[in-house]
């Protein structure tokens, strides 16, 4: 039988090599534990763009701020999803008025999260930029292995 030729997305077969390259993956328990070593830091980029578009400039900017708000470090949360528990920072504001969307305070699974769209403005280049929060929801993972089996 001749092989199927499937469509991938090019930059999930780049992590997919990254993966390979600086893990010592034998088998699905591996890829696991590789796997959640990378959801911590997506979750990170999207709560620190979260918190951007809170306080209305970026981290690194030294433009006038319109607010007096301002960052004040990262808490440590852990939290639970479909690849496991993994411990994530989560930003911290001065005034504490910072209500994360990706990561809801007092929540702890995300295994459950919907694709968010949130477009913020970076005002020094002013490009708006979306934000696409992944869907990590179980049941469409394992509806697309079921899929892929048949």
């Amino acid at each position: 039988m001749a092989k199927k030729d499937i469509k991938r997305n090019p930059a999930a077969e780049k992590i997919a090599d990254l993966i390979l390259n600086n893990y010592d993956v034998q088998n699905a328990k591996d890829v696991n534990e590789a796997l959640k070593d990378v959801f911590g830091p997506i979750f990170e980029k999207m709560l620190n763009a979260e918190m951007d578009a809170h306080l209305g400039y970026d981290k690194s900017s030294s433009e006038p701020k319109e607010t007096e708000n301002r960052r004040n470090g990262y808490g440590e949360k852990t939290i639970h999803g479909s690849f496991g528990e993994t411990s994530i920072s989560v930003p911290r504001d001065r005034d504490g008025s910072f209500k994360p969307v990706v990561v809801p305070k007092h929540q702890k699974d995300v295994s459950e999260i919907e694709v968010l769209k949130s477009i913020t403005r970076n005002t020094r280049r002013n490009v708006e930029r979306l934000v696409i929060i992944v869907s990590l929801r179980q049941k469409n993972v394992n509806q697309s292995r079921q899929n892929s089996r048949c």
